[in-house]
């Protein structure tokens, strides 16, 4: 392997071909050539969500840990950026954040980190259910090298730096998948904004009840099953429904 620097006053759009030759004794030559296009040095988010210690299911009521994920794979710090997070109607903020950063992308979960990330300004909206933070900025790992790798194993050597925070299953929640994203966007981004990764949440429960139904003279304290009166008299009757399942009827 040979390493190349592309010095910075190269041609932003310029074709650039490199080629290589081989000669021997007793072989004709041969060559192989590779091409690349200069381009224009930018920040370039890579963005993952999780759940810290997911279970199989939850049930209505339930809390967990949301983990939001970020790295700069680009050439240029991301400066002046905002996180937004509308969290699914069937969820709540709870609160709890930690902000940190690591070099693994696989870093356990922490609301008291080692190594914070300092300079994160989270605030949550509960009329329109949505997280909003300001970033600090997140430097480029090298000016003249992009990564491509994303997802759930982000890019090794480039720092991670994470946000998590705990939501509630909401009492009514509806059953099935919940699903659930974040977005970059603003400051040096321009008008491009960045989505990670859809994480979901499967809430299971039983929908249970029973219903009773009883009587009592009018005036009188006590329902009963089942009562004797006269022809004429008032009787009150009472409809009830007893809930004893785990979800929302």
């Amino acid at each position: 392997y040979v390493n190349f620097t592309i010095p910075s006053n190269a041609t932003i759009g310029a074709t650039i071909t490199n080629c290589v030759y081989l000669t021997a004794p007793g072989i004709n030559p041969v060559n192989y050539c590779r091409s690349f296009v200069v381009q224009a040095p930018a920040p370039h988010p890579c963005l993952w969500k999780e759940i810290c210690n997911k279970q199989t299911t939850y049930t209505p009521g339930s809390t967990f840990r949301y983990r939001l994920r970020i790295q700069n794979i680009g050439g240029l710090p991301l400066t002046g950026v905002t996180l937004t997070d509308q969290l699914n109607p069937n969820l709540e903020y709870i609160g709890n954040p930690s902000y940190y950063q690591s070099n693994n992308w696989n870093t356990p979960c922490t609301s008291s980190p080692s190594n914070p990330w300092n300079g994160v300004n989270l605030t949550y909206n509960p009329n329109t259910n949505i997280i909003t933070a300001t970033l600090p900025q997140i430097p480029a790992t090298c000016q003249n090298i992009f990564y491509s790798d994303c997802g759930m194993y982000g890019t090794a050597g480039v720092p991670f730096y994470f946000i998590e925070f705990d939501v509630k299953v909401r009492d009514t929640s509806a059953l099935g998948n919940i699903p659930n994203y974040f977005t970059l966007s603003g400051g040096n981004l321009g008008n491009s904004t960045y989505t990670s990764n859809t994480e979901y949440v499967l809430v299971s429960g039983v929908v249970g009840f029973n219903l009773e139904k009883s009587v009592k003279k009018h005036n009188t304290q006590n329902y009963s099953s089942s009562i004797n009166v006269a022809p004429g008299s008032m009787i009150d009757y009472k409809l009830q429904m007893n809930l004893s399942g785990t979800a929302a009827l």
